[in-house]
């Protein structure tokens, strides 16, 4: 305990049961961000967690759905599996299965740079052997594995009713489809706007991105589209900073 700074929230109590949310964190992680915070001349008022951030921008805020919502955060070096019911997170867990990794798979198999192989994950998505290989054997199955913890110690809330995607890898073009088919569960890319009100032109304006990677793959070779689902995180940090009680 002298090595973890931790905070924690009553979330739902009866007579006989508390609900808990725990959050922790190693000392020398959270002092590595504070630290770095006050000497850029800024106060650190709060450190948050990816997975509270993220849910908050995803989520509709105040909203407790009848049923529980998964989001997966597919980032570079890993992913999160978040679940979420009853208006709080239930658990989090990680997946190593990572946008780098099914990168580094298309270009050594496909022998193309690593700027054409990011590209590739997006406009050609699905149609790339290894990219599906990857969603099917490896993402897929390890959702399964964090569907059966949650269904073993949350059985009140193993009625998964929808999955949002995140982060990089969503807009690998077809993962959401072949998500929804092994799972048996609709998949969707999240939307990062669910609590602010935000028009097309800036949303055009501020996460515009293009991507183009080798032709030798696809004639249509280039893709250009709203990107923002990337800054998930960052995101869900300003909507609290704008809303100190949440």
């Amino acid at each position: 305990m002298k090595e973890v700074n931790y905070d924690w929230q009553v979330i739902n109590k009866s007579k006989n049961i508390s609900e808990i949310l725990i959050s922790a964190t190693p000392k020398k992680i959270a002092e590595s961000y504070s630290n770095a915070v006050e000497d850029s001349g800024f106060f650190p008022a709060v450190l948050e967690p990816e997975p509270l951030a993220i849910s908050r921008a995803l989520l509709p805020l105040g909203q407790k759905v009848k049923g529980t919502e998964v989001i997966i955060d597919i980032g570079t070096k890993y992913s999160n599996f978040i679940a979420y019911g009853s208006g709080s997170i239930l658990f989090t867990s990680s997946i190593p299965t990572s946008g780098e990794q099914i990168t580094k798979a298309v270009a050594e198999k496909l022998k193309i740079s690593w700027e054409q192989a990011e590209s590739a994950k997006i406009v050609c998505g699905l149609n790339q052997a290894q990219i599906k290989e990857i969603a099917e054997k490896e993402l897929a199955q390890k959702i399964k594995r964090s569907f059966k913890y949650l269904s073993a110690n949350y059985p009140e809330y193993s009625n998964i009713i929808k999955i949002h995607l995140c982060g990089g890898g969503a807009y690998i073009r077809g993962l959401a489809g072949v998500l929804s088919e092994k799972l048996g569960i609709p998949v969707e890319r999240g939307n990062v706007f669910t609590n602010i009100e935000l028009n097309r032109n800036k949303e055009s304006r501020f996460f515009s991105k293009e991507f183009i990677t080798s032709k030798k793959l696809t004639q249509d070779n280039k893709v250009t589209g709203n990107f923002s689902l990337i800054f998930a995180t960052a995101i869900g940090l300003a909507i609290r900073g704008a809303h100190y009680e949440i």
